[in-house]
């Protein structure tokens, strides 16, 4: 849904205007893929789309950021300079998303959390190590006494 076709007239408007204004992972993906592949064409096949989707995918992008991503020369797509800094951006979206199947894994395994314990210098170098590093390796079912 790009913010041209977005019809605001219910109760909530205020709602809606904000999902309409909400960047698409899809979108974000297609810009990607645009710059790894060079090409639309290339970069639709890579994303199992056909070249008008991810042409849509990017021209909701570019209406929605008000500024453009490319500059078309030819057949060519050269990325802009507000391109090439919204790219930096995007990377760290994409990063932080692919850290998301790690966190995943450490909650399906339950080691997420941390735990802090304040102690004077002579009992955490002995008594609460000898002490902690037990209960550490125990299985999950069991409890400390």
């Amino acid at each position: 849904m790009t913010e041209s076709n977005c019809h605001v007239n219910q109760l909530d408007s205020h709602h809606d205007h904000l999902i309409c204004n909400i960047m698409k992972l899809s979108q974000l993906n297609a810009f990607k893929a645009i710059i790894e592949c060079q090409t639309i064409t290339a970069a639709a096949e890579r994303l199992n789309l056909s070249q008008p989707a991810v042409s849509r995918l990017l021209a909701s992008l570019e209406e929605r950021l008000r500024f453009k991503l490319f500059i078309r020369k030819g057949n060519r797509l050269v990325l802009s300079d507000e391109g090439q800094a919204f790219y930096l951006e995007v990377a760290k979206v994409f990063e932080a998303v692919s850290g998301l199947d790690q966190a995943a894994l450490s909650i399906r395994s339950r080691h997420f959390g941390s735990l802090n314990i304040a102690a004077m210098p002579l009992l955490s170098n002995s008594y609460l190590h000898e002490c902690w590093l037990p209960s550490c390796n125990r299985p999950q079912n069991s409890k400390s006494a």
